[in-house]
């Protein structure tokens, strides 16, 4: 067990209970100290900081899988909404890493600077003066709401929807770290001779991903993420996911 007390002072002893059970109580140290249990019952020394103080207003949208495509559209996004529909005013936004282009353009478009932003790891730990926690947006893991749909269209498509409904691609996952097909290039040529066009979403920039779709009439590709981009295409569209 290790425990960091608020006055810089730590003990540290080995843990002797069972594996994965935590039975000591607060009172027993005080409640201005901070104990973790090792399940792994070995002694091992780490540096446990005192929360990093924010006397402000944190809205919190960060999520788990919040660096996939499909979370961060789904899940975050529309907790931004959210808060600006409460009309409560806040200081920092607590999401979790910035780690790809998608996360900083959409960011970047709903007015949320750098300064904002308080990036949260797995051992993040802040206090705030105020916390929001905005509701979770779906209804479940597959049950959109209808103003979420309207809203993320009204946001990136900026009320300028392609009058248009001709192009017919193909979802590449070339570039994904898992779930590539892996003889992607023997039936590329009799996609093309149906007229699809092959893409790679990670190549577009998020607003040009939301273009693309809105002008499709039709759509293949394999599961991901990239399907999320449906959200934008236009009714009847035609999708056949492999």
């Amino acid at each position: 067990i290790i425990v960091a007390l608020q006055n810089g002072e730590k003990i540290i002893a080995d843990f002797e209970g069972k594996l994965g059970k935590r039975e000591i109580a607060q009172g027993v140290l005080g409640s201005n100290s901070l104990i973790i249990t090792l399940d792994d019952l070995k002694k091992i020394v780490i540096d446990i900081k005192i929360p990093e103080n924010y006397d402000q207003t944190v809205a919190v949208i960060a999520v788990n899988g919040h660096d996939c495509f499909y979370h961060w559209l789904c899940d975050v996004l529309p907790r931004l909404e959210i808060l600006k529909k409460s009309k409560v005013p806040y200081d920092k936004i607590y999401v979790g890493k910035i780690t790809r282009p998608f996360q900083k353009e959409t960011l970047k478009h709903f007015g949320i600077t750098s300064d904002q932003i308080i990036e949260a790891s797995r051992n993040t730990h802040i206090k705030a003066k105020n916390v929001l926690f905005p509701s979770q947006a779906k209804k479940s893991s597959v049950q959109f709401q209808k103003w979420m749909i309207d809203f993320l269209r009204e946001e990136f498509l900026n009320n300028n929807e392609s009058t248009k409904r001709s192009k017919r691609i193909y979802i590449s996952r070339s570039k994904a770290s898992r779930r590539a097909i892996l003889n992607e290039e023997e039936f590329l040529p009799l996609l093309e001779e149906h007229g699809f066009e092959s893409v790679i979403l990670e190549d577009l920039a998020f607003k040009e991903q939301a273009a693309l779709f809105n002008s499709c009439e039709a759509v293949i590709g394999y599961h991901g993420s990239g399907f999320s981009n449906l959200i934008f295409c236009k009714p009847n569209t035609k999708v056949l996911e492999l």
